[in-house]
C-alpha cells in the first residue's frame, strides 16, 4: 500500500473531526458548509435557500463553552519541576513557551480528545525539543507487542511544504509530504516521502533524499517510537469521542432549528390581509355587510420556540458537567438518554490525563537533554472555583497564629486555599519575603532614629549657641561705660 493509506478508525473519525472543528470555528464556517449543516426544505428552489441560510443564525456555543474550559484549565499555571528554563522558554524551537504549548495541547485534547507529539532531536541546535500534530494529520499508526509490552511500530504524519513553482520561480505552492516514524529491526528510523508523476502522468511515492534518519539519545538508538497520542485517557493511541461531541451535536440541531424559526418568523410574521367578496376590487377598510376582509396570522410558534430551548438547557447541561466534574444529573426526560465516552471526560480528568501524559514526555525531553527525568514531574490545575473566605474567617486565623494554636504554615496553608497568594507561591516564597520586609522595615526605622538623634543633637546644638550668643556681653554697651567714665 502507499504511504498515504489511511487506518480505518482514521476514515471513521475524520468526518467527525470536522464537524468539531466547524462547529468551534463558528457562523462563518458553518454556513460556508451550506447543505452539509442545513439541508434544503422540500421544494425549495437555490434562491430560496440562499435566503433561507441568510437568515439562519448559528450560535456559536461550541467555541464558546471550549475557551470557558482552557480558561478554567489555566486558571492557575501548570507547576512543572526538574526542567531546566531553557527548555520550557522554547519548549518548540519556534518560540513556545512551555505554558502556551500547554494550551495548544489543551485545547485539540478538549475539542477531539487527540492529538500527537513528537519528541525530537536538532543536531543545529544541540537540544531536544516537541512537535505538536493535530489528529487530522496522523493518518496511519500501528501498534504491537514486542517483549511483552505494546509498542507503536508505525506512525505516518500528511502535511504540507511550500516549493518553488518549477514553472514559475517567482511562485510557490504547497506541495504534500509524509513523515514516517517506524521500528526496524526494534530501531527507531523517520524518512520523507513525496509525491512524483512519470512522463505518462502516473503517481508514484518515493523516499526524498537524505530524509532518513536513525536519532541517537546519549549515543544509543532508540528501541521505541517518540511520539505520544495524547488524550482524555492518558496516552493511548485507542480513538474515542471527544468531549464536545454531544454538545456540538445539540448546537448544530439548534441550528437548525433557529432556521426554521427564522423561515417561520419571515413568511407568518407580518399580518396578511384575506377579503371576502370583494374580488379584485378595492375595498375600504371595515369593509360592509356582504363583504368581509380579516387579517391572516400564525397562532402559535410555541413548538418551534420549545425545541429552541430544550436544546439550550441540554447544552447547559453538557457544559455544566464538563466544567463541574459533578457527572450527569437530569434537567428533563430524555437528558438521561444522552450518552457517549466524552460524557465522563470532565475538566479535572482532562487535567489528571495531561499530568501524567506531559511529565512522561518531558522526561524523555530532559533525558534527551542529559538530565535527570527523576526529577521531573508536570502538574496541571484541578481547581475551577475561587473559594471565598468566610466574613471574620482572617480574624480568627491570625488570632490563632499569634497565640500559638497553629504554626505559620497552617495559616500559610489556609491563606492559600482561599487563594491570597500568587499562582505558585510556596511557604518558603512566603517567608523569604516576611523576612525581607521585616529587614526592610527595620532598616527603615533605624534610619528614622538615626534622624531624628541627629534632629536632636542638632537641636541641642543650636540652643546651646543661643545661649552663648545671649550671655556674651555687648561690646558697644561696654565701651560706652568706659568713655562715660573717663569723662566725668
Amino acid at each position: 500500500m502507499p504511504i498515504n493509506n489511511h487506518e480505518d478508525d482514521y476514515d471513521e473519525w475524520s468526518p467527525i473531526w470536522e464537524k468539531i472543528e466547524d462547529a468551534i470555528a463558528g457562523q462563518d464556517k458553518i454556513k460556508e458548509k451550506g447543505e452539509i449543516y442545513l439541508p434544503k426544505l422540500g421544494g425549495q428552489t437555490e434562491p430560496e435557500y440562499r435566503a433561507y441560510l441568510q437568515r439562519a443564525q448559528y450560535q456559536n456555543l461550541s467555541g464558546r463553552t471550549t475557551q470557558i474550559a482552557l480558561g478554567q484549565l489555566f486558571r492557575k499555571n501548570p507547576v512543572v519541576t526538574g526542567v531546566d528554563d531553557a527548555l520550557l522558554d522554547n519548549i518548540d524551537l519556534a518560540g513556545s513557551n512551555f505554558i502556551y504549548y500547554s494550551k495548544k495541547i489543551a485545547r485539540e485534547v478538549l475539542a477531539y480528545n487527540r492529538v500527537g507529539v513528537l519528541c525530537d532531536y536538532s543536531d543545529e541546535q544541540s537540544r531536544p525539543f516537541l512537535t505538536k500534530f493535530e489528529a487530522e494529520s496522523i493518518i496511519n499508526w500501528r501498534s504491537e507487542v514486542i517483549g511483552g509490552i505494546k509498542k507503536l511500530t508505525l506512525v505516518v504524519i500528511e502535511g504540507e511544504r511550500c516549493e518553488i513553482d518549477p514553472l514559475d520561480p517567482y511562485t510557490e505552492k504547497d506541495v504534500k509530504i509524509w513523515k514516517e516514524l517506524y521500528l526496524e529491526e526494534g530501531v527507531y528510523k523517520t524518512r520523507d516521502w513525496h509525491e512524483v508523476k512519470d512522463q505518462g502522468g502516473n503517481i508514484a511515492y518515493q523516499v526524498i533524499d537524505g530524509s532518513e534518519r536513525t536519532p541517537l539519545i546519549k549515543g544509543q538508538v532508540f528501541n521505541f517510537i517518540p511520539f505520544y497520542f495524547v488524550t482524555s485517557n492518558g496516552i493511548t493511541s485507542h480513538i474515542s469521542a471527544s468531549p464536545m461531541l454531544d454538545f456540538v451535536n445539540i448546537n448544530l440541531g439548534h441550528y437548525v432549528n433557529y432556521a426554521d424559526f427564522e423561515n417561520m418568523l419571515h413568511w407568518t410574521g407580518a399580518k396578511t390581509i384575506t377579503t371576502d367578496g370583494w374580488g379584485d376590487k378595492p375595498f375600504p377598510i371595515g369593509g360592509s355587510v356582504e363583504c368581509k376582509a380579516s387579517f391572516l396570522e400564525a397562532s402559535s410558534d410555541s413548538g418551534l420556540k420549545e425545541e429552541l430551548r430544550h436544546k439550550e438547557e441540554l447544552m447547559a447541561i453538557l457544559g455544566s458537567q464538563l466544567l463541574s466534574g459533578k457527572g450527569r444529573y437530569v434537567a428533563a426526560a430524555e437528558t438521561s438518554k444522552i450518552s457517549s465516552e466524552g460524557e465522563y471526560a470532565t475538566l479535572a480528568d482532562l487535567a489528571n490525563s495531561l499530568s501524567y501524559s506531559m511529565t512522561q514526555i518531558l522526561k524523555l525531553l530532559v533525558e534527551w537533554a542529559d538530565g535527570n527525568p527523576d526529577e521531573v514531574n508536570a502538574e496541571y490545575n484541578t481547581d475551577y472555583q475561587v473559594a471565598e473566605i468566610p466574613q471574620g474567617r482572617l480574624t480568627e486565623l491570625s488570632g490563632a497564629r499569634d497565640a500559638g494554636k497553629i504554626s505559620k504554615q497552617t495559616f500559610y496553608y489556609n491563606l492559600n486555599k482561599y487563594e491570597f497568594y500568587p499562582s505558585n507561591w510556596t511557604y518558603e516564597d512566603e517567608q523569604s519575603e516576611i523576612e525581607k520586609d521585616l529587614a526592610n522595615d527595620i532598616a527603615v526605622r533605624q534610619k528614622k532614629i538615626d534622624s531624628n538623634v541627629a534632629g536632636i543633637m542638632q537641636a541641642g546644638i543650636d540652643k546651646q549657641k543661643a545661649q552663648m550668643t545671649q550671655n556674651m556681653p555687648d561690646d558697644n554697651m561696654s565701651m560706652n561705660g568706659v568713655t562715660n567714665g573717663q569723662q566725668s
